[in-house]
């Protein structure tokens, strides 16, 4: 089987035989010398609500067994190098109510991001590899969520979590719903000489109490028996409760404390006991208590390994050991290659933050934005401070805002000073000389502000109240020892007469361009009307002319057949008289022009205009008059009974391609023929009397398309 690393919030589908028959191994490894229970691995059972059901589906080292066995602590080893602790998930016996499984890694005392050399891989019952947990990132967590283990369907996935919690499992526990007592809540053991304990002989240094076994509850249930490392020895029903209470309330990860707790009990057992020392006795039997545990877990590994391996002879042995070892290697590398990579990446990264940095301070710096084109391309459409009817309104609007500066100014409140200045000793001659800067200084402001309306324009907005507010600033800093400065009310009416003006001028151009584009449609309107009235008198004349044949012919000068073609001609005439009269009465029929000028404005540039003309290409000939170099190639003509709605409709599909986007007339788009037909193709309605995708550009190509403007031609 190939595994793969599992990266942080990746997840992967476990195999059929795992979930199915067999079981999954979470196994933790770290080097030796950083202790063999620096870090412990445990298993917190939850339903749907992500809670547990009781705090019997927390599986850990003091609570080796859980979720009815289905859920085991593998216990702590150490072998050659490396320390290993891990559980075991039996996934097809996890009861129905039970949807996930969250394997968590705590330090004991510590980080886990400060264990070195930390792996944690998922096995398969056949004790191969299934995944590789990448945990690069934890640092400041003495507790974390490793991988969640969860259904999916019929099946389980496994996610690789790598989050957890700074206040260790404490914090974590109770996220799950797990009951925690509080390290002050706990009975403390009483260390000093127990009056009601009978003498009885003292145990020999060498001997170490047996494990206790499961015992049976109130309710029925065998209580799991405690770990190794946690056992202690056996004593008096009356001694051992503080001592297992003491246990019950320090589970998550206190381990030196219940130690300490344990010593403290057989301080005071041997303390009634008497004759031996209590330290040195204590300090044995911990010792032996641990090599105890040492030794019985390493059995058990042992035991494992060797049932998993079967009947693999030695060399097989070696060879796989290598080949992991090998892999393992390779693994560190990469990780060590990546991490070596992202910290390159975030010197760039931070290289170019600073400069970033820099740039905007120096723009910062800059005290008035003078560049027109920059604040053109920002601001796009003109939008108006004092939206008024018509230029007159805001003509009539200025001149009420003057009459206010020219109040405030007779009334004193344009600049503001202090009254109580004195010059040698003269509060007159003080007061006279304020008023004379005062004077000079809103002289200077007015000069300013005037120069801002008489220069202002729609897209210098932004730059005119600017280039005030910096004046204003500047009358006041100058004027700090008599505290002069430019009113507030003041100031605000020069910037509203700043913007109301470049509105009016605003308002002003487009009723221009209102006027302009009116007397256009009514030039085109006229042209119509005269091409309508020729086709009509042309018609009034051949009518005549096959009404004069017929009154010939029906004297028998001519034959039937001859009679029954004029009439048949006269029939076609009148019906073009009336289709001629129904033209000029819609308005809205018409013809629709879609044409380029691929020598004025390139490739991707179309012109899509209407005309009611009887001929369009009488229009499409005066569109490329004087004013273009070249003239205009048609790619379409529509006839319309509605060539409004439909030139609508195209101007509508094109809007974010404008060219003109202040001037909504300017009816030049950003976009190829062959766009331009496929919109046509989604519009219904419309007759299309011819399509060309490519642009002839006659003159264009005559007169030398592959001329530069570095050739001499061009110069």
């Amino acid at each position: 089987m190939t595994s793969f690393p599992l990266a942080r919030g990746a997840n992967r589908e476990l195999p059929a035989h795992i979930c199915r028959g067999g079981h999954l191994d979470v196994i933790a490894s770290w080097p030796a010398p950083a202790g063999e229970d620096a870090v412990d691995v445990a298993v917190v059972a939850v339903t749907a609500d992500g809670k547990v059901r009781s705090d019997a589906d927390f599986v850990f080292y003091n609570q080796p067994a859980g979720v009815a066995g289905a859920v085991q602590h593998l216990g702590q080893v150490a072998q050659a190098d490396r320390a290993f602790d891990g559980v075991r998930l039996r996934l097809d016996a996890i009861s129905s109510d039970i949807t996930a499984l969250h394997v968590t890694l705590s330090a004991d005392g510590g980080l886990i991001g400060r264990v070195p050399g930390l792996t944690v891989t998922l096995h398969d019952d056949e004790h191969q590899v299934v995944a590789q947990l990448d945990l690069t990132g934890a640092s400041s967590e003495p507790a974390l969520i490793a991988v969640e283990v969860y259904r999916r369907g019929d099946g389980w996935k496994a996610r690789c979590v790598g989050q957890g919690w700074d206040e260790g499992l404490a914090a974590l526990a109770r996220h799950f719903g797990i009951s925690v007592e509080d390290e002050d809540t706990s009975p403390d053991v009483d260390s000093s000489p127990r009056t009601n304990v009978s003498p009885s002989p003292a145990l020999p240094p060498a001997t170490v109490a047996p494990s206790p076994t499961p015992t049976q509850t109130s309710d029925g249930q065998h209580a799991p028996a405690a770990h190794p490392r946690e056992q202690s020895s056996t004593t008096s029903s009356a001694d051992s409760r503080p001592i297992e209470s003491a246990t019950r309330s320090r589970w998550l990860g206190r381990r030196q404390r219940a130690r300490e707790e344990d010593n403290a009990a057989l301080r005071a057992q041997l303390a009634n006991l008497g004759g031996i020392d209590a330290v040195r006795l204590s300090e044995e039997v911990r010792r032996l208590r641990a090599a105890l545990s040492t030794a019985e877990a390493d059995n058990a590994f042992l035991g494992e390994q060797v049932q998993r391996l079967g009947a693999l002879d030695a060399v097989q042995l070696a060879t796989e050991t290598a080949t992991r070892r090998l892999t393992l290697a390779q693994q560190q590398v990469h990780a060590d290659r990546r991490l070596h990579t992202a910290r390159q990446e975030l010197e760039v990264v931070n290289r170019d933050i600073a400069a970033a940095q820099a740039d905007l301070a120096l723009l910062r710096e800059t005290l008035i934005v003078t560049d027109e084109e920059a604040v053109l391309q920002e601001a796009g459409i003109y939008r108006y401070s004092h939206p008024l009817d018509d230029a007159v309104a805001y003509k009539a609007r200025l001149a009420n805002i003057k009459d206010n500066i020219k109040a405030m100014v007779r009334d004193g409140g344009a600049v503001l000073a202090t009254t109580n200045w004195q010059v040698n000793g003269s509060s007159r001659d003080g007061a006279k000389m304020v008023k004379e800067t005062s004077k000079l200084m809103l002289r200077a402001f007015n000069a300013e502000a005037d120069n801002c309306v008489r220069s202002v324009r729609p897209h210098t907005v932004h730059t005119a109240t600017q280039r005030l507010e910096k004046a204003a600033e500047t009358i006041a800093r100058l004027g700090t020892m008599m505290s002069i400065r430019v009113g507030e009310r003041y100031l605000r009416t020069r910037l509203q007469e700043i913007r109301l003006t470049a509105d009016h001028l605003a308002k002003v151009e487009e009723e221009r361009e209102r006027l302009r584009e009116a007397r256009e449609q009514a030039r085109e309107e006229a042209k119509a009307l005269a091409d309508f009235e020729r086709e009509r008198a042309k018609l009034r004349r051949e009518e005549d002319h096959y009404l004069a044949a017929l009154r010939v012919a029906s004297t028998g000068v001519a034959s039937s057949a001859a009679v029954a073609d004029l009439q048949a001609k006269l029939q076609d005439v009148q019906e073009e008289m009336v289709k001629v009269d129904a033209r000029q009465a819609n308005l809205r029929a018409g013809f629709v022009y879609v044409i380029s000028n691929l020598g004025a404005f390139g490739e991707r540039m179309v012109k899509i205009g209407m005309t009611r003309r009887r001929n369009p290409m009488d229009r499409v000939k005066e569109l490329g008059d004087a004013s273009v170099p070249f003239r205009f190639d048609v790619h379409a003509l529509i006839e319309s009974e509605d060539a409004v709605g439909l030139e609508g409709k195209l101007h509508a599909a094109f809007a974010g391609q404008r060219v003109n986007r202040i001037n909504r007339h300017r009816e030049f788009f950003y976009a190829t023929p062959a766009e331009v037909r496929e919109a046509l193709a989604k519009i219904r309605g419309s007759h299309l009397l011819t399509y060309k995708d490519f642009a002839e550009a006659l003159e264009w190509r005559q007169s030398g398309e592959h001329l530069t403007l570095t050739t001499p031609r061009a110069r």
